[in-house]
């Protein structure tokens, strides 16, 4: 059996799609539970194809894109997400502006924050784009099966989103803690995938 690893994981996603919620569960097998987002105490392993694999969980809202809303420097989360070694973008099954907004605006920043992440590492004006794990999910699946007509996202229009990005799009229920464990699987596998094919995933590795 291979050595464990260690992966950065951020949540990222609007605020109210569950962000805390998802990795609580992940994490402690319950929802809601207080923590310090400066703290590493958010580490919790996850076993994949007879591998372990530590992933300390961070969530960061959108909000800071949004000045009216933000409590912190875009300068803070721009280091969070360059230093990232996978990102989940999360959104809401029964919102489709937070699926619009994290699939845009979001993921446009988030490109640029790994093009930024090359330039001031290397030493390049504009960086080539660097690669990182990423999955697409849709959360509060649960509200869906208990009312059809709440659902806001088309579960084809994100499948057909992720497949042009090259990467996995999963609905969960985060009151469950399956629900998160597997998407974090899909995300370890994307990782590896990079990994494998010799894609930069952070600074100095390979």
């Amino acid at each position: 059996m291979s050595a464990s690893v260690s992966y950065n994981i951020v949540v990222f996603g609007e605020p109210g799609v569950g962000k805390t919620c998802f990795a609580d569960q992940f994490c402690y097998g319950r929802s809601f539970v207080f923590y310090n987002p400066g703290n590493d105490d958010r580490q919790h392993p996850i076993f994949v194809e007879e591998r372990t694999t530590d992933l300390t969980l961070m969530d960061l809202s959108t909000s800071f894109l949004k000045p009216e809303q933000s409590m912190h420097s875009p300068e803070w989360a721009e280091t969070i997400l360059a230093d990232a070694d996978g990102v989940v973008l999360l959104y809401d099954v029964t919102s489709s502006q937070s699926f619009d907004f994290i699939t845009n605006q979001a993921y446009r920043y988030l490109w640029g924050c790994r093009r930024f992440n090359d330039g001031r590492r290397e030493g390049a004006e504009g960086g080539e784009r660097d690669s990182f794990g990423c999955v697409l999910v849709g959360n509060k699946a649960d509200l869906i099966i208990e009312d059809q007509a709440s659902r806001a996202v088309p579960l084809n229009l994100a499948n057909d989103w992720a497949l042009t990005q090259g990467i996995r799009s999963i609905e969960v229920d985060s009151l469950a803690r399956n629900g998160p464990e597997s998407a974090l699987r899909l995300l370890v596998k994307n990782i590896w995938k990079l990994e494998k094919l010799g894609v930069k995933v952070v600074e100095g590795k390979k």
